[in-house]
């Protein structure tokens, strides 16, 4: 009887112990980077792809041809864009070793805002 209550009480464990631990985080690959983000913003395609054009940050990574196109909304988590400003920040990249078929394959975290400077144009 002890024996019949083993055999699946280990199965399970050891299915969780699998499961659980192929979804470590650690395994994405991450970066600390400063970006440089223009005073106006940009049109560009969608991710999925579409034939749509969105109003999109331009992101450039210092000392790099880096160039990402973030959306304004939720393109850098804890970071607010405010049209009419231009800003150098750090961040944080993670590359996803596992992205969403339908998102992208690396997400934005702010960690400081090193300049924010008004951008005055003239008419």
């Amino acid at each position: 009887m002890r024996n019949n209550f083993l055999l699946p009480t280990l199965t399970i464990l050891i299915s969780c112990i699998i499961l659980f631990s192929g979804c470590n985080k650690d395994d994405d690959d991450t970066r600390t980077v400063i970006l440089t983000i223009p005073a106006e913003t940009v049109l560009n395609g969608t991710n999925p792809q579409t034939d749509d054009l969105v109003e999109v940050m331009k992101a450039t990574e210092e000392n790099t041809s880096n160039t990402y196109y973030l959306a304004l909304d939720n393109g850098i988590e804890g970071f607010t864009y405010e049209s009419g400003y231009k800003y150098r920040i750090k961040v944080l990249i993670t590359t996803l070793k596992n992205p969403p078929m339908d998102g992208n394959s690396e997400t934005f975290e702010l960690i400081e805002i090193l300049e924010k400077t008004k951008v005055t144009t003239s008419n």
